[in-house]
C-alpha cells in the first residue's frame, strides 16, 4: 500500500471512530472511487473542520491536513528508523488518540508494513487540564492564581535578565471592599471580584499577567515598563477602579491601594520584589488609600526598626 492510500485509511478510521461523533452515533458518510469522499452528514464536515460544499469530493488526506502530516512523519520515521513510534493525534479532530506505529518485518528483515493501533485519550486529557487549571488558576475570577503567578514572576525575571530589560509588579488592595461586602451580601462581593478582575485585565497588554492571590489582593506583572511608565499604568488602573461598578443592578464604589516595584532597580530576586511591593501597597494604604506607591529604601529600614 502507498504512503498516500495508507495515510487516507487511518484518517478514515479515527474519522468514523465513535467517540469523535459525541451523541450522533451514526453520521453518514460514503466513499467514491479512490477512497474520495462523500459526505452526506453535517458531523462529518465538523469533525474535518470543512464546509459541506468544500469536503465533497474530496479524500480524508485533503481534509485534515495537519493530521495527515503528522500521520506521515510517523509512519515514515517508523520505516526509517525500525522502531516502533508513539505519537498523540487531535489536529482538526474534537478528540485525542495515542497511537502506537509498530514496524512488521519480513524473513529477509524488511519492514513489509506498518501496523498502528489506537487508543481515545480524550476523557484522561480533559480531566489532566481540568486538575491543571484547578491547580494554577483562581476559581472565582478566572485570573491565574498565587501558584502561576509565581511561575510567570519568575519567568519574567529570567527574560528580563536575559535581554537587560526592566519589568514592574504592582501589588493591588482593594479599599472599601469591607463595607460594600456587609451591605449585598458574599454572593454579591463575589461578583464585584469577577468585575474587579475583568477591569483590572481589560487595562494591560497581553504579555502581562494579572493574578488575584486572594482575598481582595491583586498582582500584576508589567513586561519592558521602567519607573515612570509603571506609575502612568498604576494612576491609570486606580482611576478605572474608581469609576462605578454595577452589582445587581446597584452601583457600587471602591478604590484601591496600589504598591510598585521595579527590577532590576529596586533588587533582582522574585521574593524581594514580592516583599518590596507589599511593603510599598502598605505604605499607601497607610497614607490614606486610593493612592499609588512607590517602593523606597526608606521602607525597609522602618521595617528592620519594629
Amino acid at each position: 500500500m502507498k504512503l498516500a492510500q495508507f495515510i487516507d485509511a487511518e484518517i478514515e478510521q479515527l474519522l468514523k471512530a465513535r467517540e469523535l461523533i459525541g451523541e450522533a452515533l451514526d453520521p453518514a458518510a460514503s466513499s467514491g472511487p479512490g477512497a474520495r469522499r462523500l459526505p452526506t452528514d453535517t458531523v462529518i464536515d465538523d469533525l474535518v473542520n470543512a464546509p459541506y460544499r468544500d469536503a465533497i469530493g474530496k479524500a480524508p488526506l485533503e481534509l485534515v491536513l495537519d493530521l495527515a502530516t503528522e500521520l506521515r512523519d510517523a509512519i515514515t520515521t517508523t520505516v526509517t528508523t525500525g522502531q516502533t513510534q508513539h505519537r498523540e493525534f487531535h489536529h482538526g479532530l474534537p478528540s485525542c488518540f495515542d497511537c502506537q506505529f509498530v514496524p512488521v518485518f519480513n524473513d529477509r528483515n524488511e519492514i513489509e508494513a506498518v501496523v498502528k493501533t489506537s487508543r481515545d485519550i480524550t476523557g484522561r486529557k480533559q480531566t489532566d487540564y481540568q486538575l491543571w487549571r484547578s491547580a494554577n488558576f483562581d476559581t472565582l475570577t478566572g485570573l491565574p492564581n498565587q501558584r502561576l503567578f509565581t511561575d510567570r514572576l519568575e519567568q519574567t525575571l529570567l527574560e528580563a535578565t536575559r535581554k537587560d530589560s526592566s519589568f514592574a509588579l504592582l501589588f493591588i488592595d482593594l479599599d472599601r471592599l469591607q463595607q460594600t461586602s456587609d451591605q449585598p451580601g458574599h454572593e454579591a462581593a463575589d461578583r464585584l471580584l469577577a468585575l474587579v478582575a475583568d477591569r483590572i485585565s481589560s487595562r494591560v497588554r497581553a504579555m502581562d499577567t494579572v493574578a488575584r492571590l486572594g482575598g481582595k489582593q491583586f498582582t500584576l506583572i508589567l513586561k519592558e515598563t521602567d519607573r515612570d511608565g509603571a506609575k502612568q499604568a498604576a494612576t491609570a488602573l486606580l482611576a478605572s477602579l474608581e469609576r462605578t461598578f454595577e452589582v445587581d443592578s446597584q452601583p457600587v464604589h471602591i478604590a484601591g491601594s496600589i504598591g510598585l516595584t521595579i527590577f532590576p532597580d529596586d533588587c533582582r530576586d522574585a521574593e524581594e520584589l514580592m516583599h518590596n511591593a507589599d511593603q510599598a501597597m502598605y505604605a499607601a494604604k497607610e497614607h490614606g488609600g486610593q493612592q499609588v506607591q512607590c517602593y523606597e529604601a526608606w521602607m525597609a529600614q522602618s521595617e528592620s526598626q519594629f
